[in-house]
């Protein structure tokens, strides 16, 4: 059995907020991939030299093997750049859970409210 929940905005206002999360996942879905293929493009010899003594420890700590958000092991370089990506996918699903929880609260509120017709 569920629990009573009192929304005190409309169910309208509510599916427009999940819609507009949706569109900020994929707005930063593609800030973050434009973002990366720009780290990316500088990701070379010339800004971190493989034999410098300033970059080599740095170059190592760049690339090291960590957990990315999917929990696969990644080069932590790569690992940012997709978790912040991913994040991007979480805003998403949130934003659709959010409006097709509210479409459907609709939906069984007015299918309640045409039941009470009926029986009254």
């Amino acid at each position: 059995m569920g629990e009573f929940v009192q929304i005190r905005t409309s169910p309208a206002s509510l599916i427009e907020i999940g819609h507009r999360m949706q569109g900020a996942g994929e707005d930063l879905e593609k800030k973050v991939a434009e973002i990366g293929r720009g780290i990316t493009a500088h990701e070379n010899d010339r800004a971190l030299p493989p034999n410098d003594k300033y970059t080599a420890e740095y170059r190592t700590k760049y690339t090291e093997a960590v957990k990315d958000s999917e929990g696969n092991s990644s080069p932590s370089n790569e690992a940012v750049v997709k978790s912040c990506g991913f994040c991007g996918t979480m805003l998403i699903r949130v934003g659709e859970t959010v409006a097709n929880a509210m479409v459907n609260y609709q939906s069984a509120d007015e299918d309640a409210a045409g039941d009470i017709r009926k029986a009254v």
